[in-house]
């Protein structure tokens, strides 16, 4: 049916279906003789054509029917139609009554003629033909369907109701005449208010076939007659049926239709779940059915008071069971201010049973408030602060218990009440520590540093020479705490803008990777990033890691300045907000730790070396000296050695332990190297013992040691493979792999891993005499294996084999290792070089060798100057960049790639993250755009893209978009969607908040 069906209905509200005429072709009339059955079969071929748009051969098809069959009544029905469509009526009137004339009374073409005859508004004709017909046709379906259309139009519908019932009940009609039947009859009952007759008959229309418009009426009958379940699966129906694609046209204002009803009846579909007293099942759908209603104003203001209603039902159901169980009066009150707060427009029964459970309520809330304020206001007088209550220690949280209270923030807000009228006058005299005042100016205005060193001296002086060791030290005997704050802040009292540059500057500190700028051991790019995102706010985890990265890089002033400032800006947050995060008030301890990081460090800086007490830094002094001169193995005894918590010592053997300092690496490959060199079994225990905190199972000659020990030869090949995996290149692990395959008669793979330790070279290229053996072992191998073939057909043939698997494993790196050297090998034998040094470029890839991978790729690059498949070599060397850590030509190569028209998702993806990680907030969302222009199902664009609308623009409606989307993507791929739902949550609530404001 067309879009036309969707207009303003005609005449009381009944159905606004086609008439009979435009039906004629397609049904099937009587065949009485093999000439029907051939006519009749014939126009159903034409009216297909016709129907879908093959006009010219469809006219064709008549005009040889009409030739063959001049006088045949279906034929001349069929003209008849083409006329009226070509706006001839008194043409198609003169063709059917040449038909009647040959055939009086013929149904179908009498029934035409009636048709015609209604749309010109002639119904005294209409009438005359059709009664004539039906004295001889009493029971023909097309005559009493427009004798039905007739009656309608003549408002008399208790004439035309039995008439639609006749073609209804008639199983031999054709399916289009008893769905209009049907459709007309539910229209009928609708208008009669009978809404489940209504209902029922139009679901038999849609039965017989499926229609918007009668689809639509069903819903709005079931609703009427108040079948809630029949309205959700009507909606539901309707919903999937508007979807395909030849509904697209009228889909969107058709849902428009739908969504009233819907939204209605999944109220009263909540109000049937609550009266079986399941309030939980009840809180689900009304969250659910909130959640939609935000992002239509208008429907929430028709709804809104319903809503508020099944809310206010559901919450004193929850009230009462609360109040049965027992639940403290903080969840009451909470109850009790929610349910007054819905209720300020409901009355009747459900209001009435609101404020019983309310007074009840109230009562417990006040018996309680008789235990709890005097036993607060006793804690408060002993020196016990905010901070204290809201986060107890385990100390804090017994003495709380003892006098049956809970934390603070679980308070009444009476208690909380009195705590604040306790407080405020202490609060105004208590005596601020002169650094304070320097704080808040250097929080406004982080880059100046005038203010910088003014606040630096002024806590130093004020707190530098504190014993942070000593038994019983804390952060308050430095900086008391401000005593009494407003309930609901969070974070210390800051002017708005600064309050704003706090939380973006969050955001530039999760959006900054760090990760392979570690690893490379670019220490100034890391702190150019830290400068730029403390010059927004000097968030204290920012500072803390640009003052270690300054370590890392010899720059101790800087450190000690920066772990200061850490220590001033967390004792000034802590003391002057208990609404931080549980982790930073541990922050009496942590800000302690600071502040003895920063005395260490600047002890260092002075030259003094202390061994114990403040500023204690002599074994610190010592590792640095050891790690700044190769000391590797003393350096690895430090790291063994145990240190006081939170101490700089404790701090640095962490990341030794556990970082991406390159250090590291050097002081295993020491200990490897010492351990593999000594005779001694003892010498050689305590240096394996020195590299296990340093995460030995990670280095292959650690394994490899473990390996020699082993008798079985099953359980050394996996000790073999795992360091293999771990080292695909080391030459000792390679050798010992392909003696051990060998011997276990597998000579072909020995070949390729004695191939390894020789790097594909000759023997007389190497210099090693391992790998000189191994390239010996190799050839010896070859010769026999190879037969008749030449060493470029052998090594051809084992690129092949390795190749294929290393690309279907591109995780093994022993895959990838073998690869490459049988590449190398290839190369030495003059291959063709371009084909394989990108091949060989990815297997590098594989094993992490991202600089061989880059140098393959660039020389490639310069042979394929000009060529169609140069873009992608250019995304290749900005992948090694990156890897690399060279940000700036990672850029320029991922956009020389993207400018050469390799255009790819990932291409953009990656190009986005270099700019989120810079702080180019405006590029990277232009890149992820571009990147879910390609692919519109790009789960990763879409997630950062949300993060940067969400937090960096404070875009809520975009950043809800994409989430949404991305929440149905994981969905669809049954991925969790945890962070994303809490994510959804938090900005579909700011958003009910701005509107109900």
């Amino acid at each position: 049916m067309s879009a036309t069906f969707f207009r303003q209905r005609p005449g009381k509200g009944l159905l606004a279906l086609s008439t009979l005429f435009f039906l004629l072709m397609v049904w099937p009339v009587p065949a009485d003789d093999e000439d029907d059955k051939r006519v009749k079969e014939q126009i159903e071929e034409v009216s297909q054509l016709l129907a879908t748009g093959n006009t010219q051969q469809g006219l064709q098809g008549l005009d040889r029917l009409r030739q063959r069959y001049p006088d045949h009544p279906l034929v001349l029905t069929a003209v008849a139609r083409i006329l009226l469509m070509q706006n001839n009526a008194q043409g198609a009137i003169a063709m059917l009554n040449q038909a009647l004339e040959k055939h009086p009374n013929h149904p179908m073409a009498t029934a035409s003629l009636a048709d015609i005859e209604l749309r010109m508004a002639r119904g005294e004709q209409a009438q005359k033909c059709l009664d004539d017909a039906l004295a001889v046709h009493p029971d023909s379906p097309e005559l009493l369907l427009v004798a039905a259309q007739l009656k309608m139009m003549q408002q008399d519908i208790a004439a035309a109701q039995p008439l639609f019932q006749k073609v209804a009940d008639n199983t031999a009609a054709h399916r289009e005449m008893r769905f209009q039947a049907h459709s007309q009859l539910g229209a009928i009952l609708a208008q009669q208010g009978k809404h489940p007759e209504a209902a029922e008959t139009l679901g038999k229309a849609l039965g017989i076939q499926w229609h918007p418009e009668v689809a639509l009426a069903v819903a709005d009958q079931a609703e009427k007659a108040g079948d809630v379940q029949g309205t959700l699966r009507a909606v539901n129906n309707f919903t999937m049926m508007i979807m395909y694609q030849q509904y697209a046209q009228i889909k969107d204002r058709a849902l428009e239709q739908l969504r009233p009803i819907e939204r209605r009846a999944k109220i009263r579909e909540i109000e049937a779940i609550l009266a079986e007293g399941d309030h939980t099942k009840a809180k689900q759908r009304i969250d659910s059915l909130n959640r939609e209603l935000i992002k239509d104003a208008k429907a929430w203001g028709e709804l809104g008071p319903q809503m508020r209603r099944v809310e206010m039902i559901q919450r004193t159901q929850l009230l009462e069971e609360g109040i049965q169980k027992g639940h403290d009066i903080n969840w009451l009150n909470n109850m009790v201010h929610g349910i007054k707060r819905l209720s300020y427009d409901q009355q009747g029964e459900h209001m009435e049973k609101a404020n019983a459970a309310v007074a009840k309520a109230q009562e417990r809330i006040d018996d309680a408030h008789a235990v709890e304020i005097p036993a607060v206001l006793e804690l408060a007088r002993n020196g016990f602060t905010i901070s204290d209550l809201d986060f107890p220690d385990a100390e804090m949280k017994k003495v709380l218990e003892d006098k049956g209270l809970k934390p603070y923030r679980e308070l009444s807000v009476a208690a909380k009440t009195a705590l604040r009228e306790h407080f405020e006058p202490l609060a105004a005299a208590r005596q601020a520590p002169p650094f304070e005042q320097h704080v808040l100016p250097f929080l406004e205005n982080p880059t100046d540093d005038a203010l910088r060193k003014t606040l630096l001296t002024s806590f130093m002086e004020h707190a530098g020479s504190f014993d942070t060791t000593a038994e019983g030290a804390s952060r308050k005997q430095l900086v008391p705490d401000w005593v009494w704050l407003q309930s609901g802040q969070h974070g210390p009292s800051l002017p708005k803008e600064v309050a704003d540059r706090r939380e973006k500057a969050y955001s530039l500190w999760n959006d900054f990777d760090t990760l392979d700028l570690r690893k490379a051991g670019r220490w100034d790019e890391i702190i150019a990033g830290y400068d730029r995102i403390v010059a927004l706010y000097p968030r204290r985890e920012v500072l803390i890691n640009r003052a270690h990265t300054h370590i890392y890089a010899g720059n101790y002033q800087a450190a000690w300045e920066d772990m200061a400032l850490v220590a001033a800006i967390s004792m000034y947050e802590i003391a002057s907000s208990y609404r931080l995060s549980a982790g930073d008030l541990q922050g009496n301890q942590h800000a302690l730790n600071y502040l003895g990081q920063a005395q260490a460090l600047k002890a260092l800086v002075e030259g003094h070396r202390n061994a114990q007490g403040p500023g204690a830094n002599a074994a610190f002094v010592d590792v640095l000296d050891d790690l700044r001169n190769g000391r590797w193995i003393k350096a690895a005894e430090f790291v063994s050695a145990n240190h006081l918590p939170g101490s700089i010592e404790s701090w640095y053997v962490s990341q030794l332990r556990f970082g991406d300092l390159p250090q590291t690496k050097k002081i295993l490959d020491a200990l490897a190297t010492a351990a593999e060199s000594t005779n001694d079994p003892d010498r050689q225990g305590q240096l394996v013992r020195l590299a296990e905190p340093l995460g030995s199972y990670s280095h292959p000659a650690f394994i490899l040691i473990r390996a020699r020990a082993e008798a079985d030869d099953d359980s050394r090949r996996k000790l073999l493979d795992t360091a293999a995996s771990i080292a695909p290149r080391h030459a000792e692990t390679s050798v010992m792999l392909a003696q051990l395959m060998e011997k276990q008669g597998e000579s072909r793979a020995a070949l390729v891993q004695y191939n390894v330790a020789a790097m594909g070279l000759t023997v007389a290229e190497l210099k090693e005499p391992p790998r000189q053996e191994a390239a010996r072992q190799r050839d010896r191998l070859a010769q026999s294996l190879r037969g008749n073939a030449k060493d470029w057909d052998f090594y051809l043939s084992l690129y092949n084999e390795y190749s294929k698997e290393m690309y279907a494993n591109p995780r093994d790196r022993r895959l990838a290792a073998r690869t490459e050297a049988i590449m190398n090998r290839l190369l030495g034998l003059n291959a063709n070089r371009l084909g394989v040094l990108l091949s060989r470029a990815d297997a590098r890839r594989f094993i992490d060798d991202y600089q061989g991978a880059l140098d393959d790729l660039e020389e490639a690059a310069q042979e394929m100057q000009g060529h169609e498949r140069l873009p992608i070599v250019h995304a290749g060397i900005a992948e090694c960049h990156l890897k690399l850590a060279n940000h700036d030509l990672a850029m320029t190569f991922f956009t020389k790639s993207i400018d050469g028209g390799h255009r790819t998702s990932y291409n953009f993806q990656k190009r986005a993250d270099l700019h989120r990680s810079a702080g180019n907030a405006q590029a990277a969302v232009a890149d992820y755009s571009a990147a879910l222009e390609i692919n519109p199902e790009d789960t990763y664009s879409l997630l950062k893209r949300s993060e940067l609308y969400e937090y960096q623009f404070e875009d809520d409606a975009k950043a809800l978009a994409d989430l949404e989307k991305l929440k149905a993507l994981n969905e669809k791929a049954n991925r969790s969607n945890t962070v994303v739902s809490i994510r959804l949550l938090g900005i579909q609530g700011r958003i009910l908040n701005r509107t109900l404001r």
